[in-house]
């Protein structure tokens, strides 16, 4: 018959085995988890950059049709004041 207290050793090494593979095995899925972060991140900094580069001329031609309507006005209303002499 076998001696239980070798039994109970023999289960506590194979418990003890199963635990460090388990436990590298979250190691290396949480170190996946970082690496993804950071491409994701990576990634949302370069669209977040190209989006910067895209708003830049929009603000410009936003102020440049803003300027040319004034002025477009102000001209109409000097033909219309000419004209209506």
């Amino acid at each position: 018959m076998t001696n239980p207290v070798e039994l109970i050793k023999e289960e506590i090494a194979t418990i003890k085995e199963q635990l460090e593979i388990d436990v590298k095995k979250v190691s290396l899925l949480q170190q996946e988890i970082k690496q993804i972060q950071e491409q994701a991140q990576a990634a949302i900094n370069e669209k977040q950059t190209q989006i910067n580069n895209a708003t830049q001329p929009i603000i410009e031609n936003q102020g440049s049709l803003k300027k040319l309507t004034e002025l477009l006005n102000k001209l109409e209303g000097k033909i219309e004041a000419t004209t209506e002499k």
